[in-house]
């Protein structure tokens, strides 16, 4: 008998290394146990959780978050991780992201600055994107939800400096 690893496992091993084909594995997967077994019915249990949230404006058309049809504003992204963490399952989100300078997408990132450690966030990266979203502890102990997006990005890298930059900022304060 083979034993898959838990639906916590999997969504650990997603977000701390942007696992784009777990992440539209596990849409399906909740697809399934809304009755359909497809991304179309893990993108609309989505958004029936999105509506009991309150976040309005976004359309999700994927699991992988690969779709230029997927939208979602900052502020949106920041209720969807308030909402979550307010919830049961809020500490294993939040353990689930990488944290700067430790491991994950963001294992090299931020090193040698305040945002060392005080930073957990999923990256986002598509052609003429940028993006971080998480949470953050100032260097002072406030608790700080975030998510920056950049659009139009011709210069990948530059773009990913500026935001750790702005995340070394938020941290400092």
């Amino acid at each position: 008998m083979h034993r898959s690893p838990t639906i916590a496992q999997l969504v650990r091993l997603m977000l701390k290394n942007s696992d784009n084909f777990t992440a539209e594995l596990l849409t399906k997967e909740l697809g399934r146990t809304a009755g359909g077994g497809t991304t179309v019915f893990g993108v609309a249990a989505v958004q029936r959780q999105a509506a009991r949230f309150g976040v309005a404006g976004a359309t999700m058309a994927d699991g992988s978050g690969l779709s230029a049809y997927n939208r979602q504003t900052p502020s949106g992204t920041v209720r969807w991780l308030d909402s979550a963490a307010a919830t049961r399952v809020g500490p294993l989100v939040r353990a689930s992201l990488p944290v700067a300078c430790r491991d994950g997408t963001l294992r090299r990132r931020m090193c040698g600055t305040v945002a060392a450690g005080r930073v957990s966030a999923k990256t986002g990266t598509l052609a003429g994107v940028r993006a971080l979203a998480g949470y953050a502890v100032t260097r002072s102990g406030r608790p700080v939800t975030f998510a920056i997006q950049l659009a139009g990005v011709r210069n990948g890298v530059a773009a990913r400096a500026a935001i750790d930059r702005a995340m070394v900022a938020v941290a400092s304060y």
